[in-house]
C-alpha cells in the first residue's frame, strides 16, 4: 500500500486498504529502525518516514516536519497514528510522556472525528502536532493545535453520517451514570439517522477515552466536567 515518489524517499504515497494489514508490529518497527542483516531491500513504509525525522533530529539538531495530506478517507489519521507510535516505541522517554502522547489520540478523535459517508473516522479539524526531544533524542512533550474545526457538526449532520463521536460515546458508554435515555430520543445525534458503525463498539471506546483522560493527567473531575 505504499509507493516511494524519487530517489530520496521523502515522499511516500499511500493508499487505505480499509483494512487491517499486519504491516505495524513491534518487529515491523524494529526491522525499519534498525534493517537486520541479509534482509534486503526493505518494502516502502511510513515507518520510514518517521525514521528519517528522528535521525535526522538527532544527527543535524534541526527540527524536521512530517506533512501527511489526501483526502477525506485516504487515511491521514491512521498515518499520524502509526508515526506517533514509531517514534514513541523508539524514542521512549524518560517519565512515560510518550505514553501520554499516544493517550491523547483517542480524545481528539472523540471530540474532533465523526463518521462521514466516505470514512468512518474523519477528522473534522485540522491539527498541527509538536512532540519535542531532549538532546538524547527522549520525547519530552507534546502539544497539538486546532484549527478549522466544523462546529456545524455539533448539533447536525448529513444524512448516514454522524455528529462527533463524543456524543455517541457518553450515550451508550455512560447512560446509566448520567441519567440518559435511549440514544434515538436525541435529535442532534439522530440527524443524520445513523447511530451506530459497523464493527466499533462505542460504549468500550467511552471506557477507553476515559483512560486515556486519565493518562495524560486529566483528573476525575475535569473528566466528570468535561
Amino acid at each position: 500500500i505504499y509507493t516511494w515518489v524519487g530517489a530520496s524517499k521523502t515522499v511516500l504515497i499511500s493508499i487505505n486498504p480499509f483494512k487491517w494489514l499486519p504491516l505495524y508490529t513491534p518487529q515491523c518497527i524494529r526491522d525499519h529502525r534498525r534493517p537486520p542483516p541479509n534482509a534486503g531491500t526493505l518494502e516502502p513504509h511510513v515507518f520510514d518516514i518517521a525514521n528519517r525525522s528522528l535521525d535526522s533530529l538527532l544527527l543535524n539538531g534541526r527540527n524536521q516536519a512530517i506533512l501527511i495530506s489526501g483526502e477525506s478517507g485516504a487515511g491521514k489519521t491512521e498515518a499520524t497514528k502509526h508515526c506517533l507510535a514509531f517514534l514513541a516505541e523508539v524514542a521512549g522517554s524518560e517519565g512515560a510522556i510518550e505514553q501520554q502522547v499516544l493517550a491523547a489520540t483517542p480524545v481528539l478523535e472523540a471530540f474532533g472525528n465523526a463518521k462521514t459517508v466516505r470514512n468512518n473516522n474523519s477528522s473534522r479539524l485540522g491539527k498541527y502536532m509538536q512532540i519535542s526531544f531532549n538532546k538524547k533524542g527522549k520525547i519530552i512533550g507534546g502539544n497539538t493545535t486546532k484549527y478549522l474545526l466544523e462546529k456545524s457538526r455539533i448539533i447536525t449532520a448529513s444524512p448516514d453520517e454522524r455528529v462527533y463521536h463524543s456524543f455517541y460515546l457518553v450515550i451508550k458508554g455512560g447512560a446509566a451514570k448520567y441519567g440518559l435515555g435511549n440514544i434515538k430520543q436525541y435529535a442532534s445525534v439522530n440527524a443524520g439517522k445513523c447511530t451506530d458503525i459497523p464493527g466499533v463498539d462505542d460504549a468500550e471506546d467511552f471506557n477507553i477515552v476515559n483512560d486515556c483522560l486519565q493518562t495524560c493527567g486529566v483528573t476525575a473531575e475535569e473528566t466528570e466536567s468535561i
